[in-house]
């Protein structure tokens, strides 16, 4: 499964109750599976920009301004993309 997340987010997924329908997984079950992907360094936090311009998502994110500052984002590491195997 976590391999599956990985490629959600390397695609540019951003939406984390989309991640979950598409997997078939709770909100939960997910928020379980980021929290121990940032910790093993497989992901790591993104931090927010106060411009779409500025974003490291650029024409991948699908999240609406407006809604920016609330949403998490997380990047895939080299670690994960390794473990991944991508």
């Amino acid at each position: 499964m976590l391999k599956d997340v990985l490629q959600k987010i390397r695609r540019g997924a951003t939406d984390i109750d989309s991640i979950a329908r598409d997997l078939g997984i709770g909100r939960g079950t997910l928020d379980a599976i980021l929290e121990m992907a940032v910790r093993e360094r497989y992901l790591e936090k993104a931090g927010t920009t106060s411009s779409c311009g500025a974003c490291f998502l650029g024409s991948r994110c699908k999240v609406k301004p407006s809604e920016c500052s609330n949403t998490e984002m997380y990047i895939v590491t080299p670690q994960g993309k390794k473990y991944a195997g991508f």
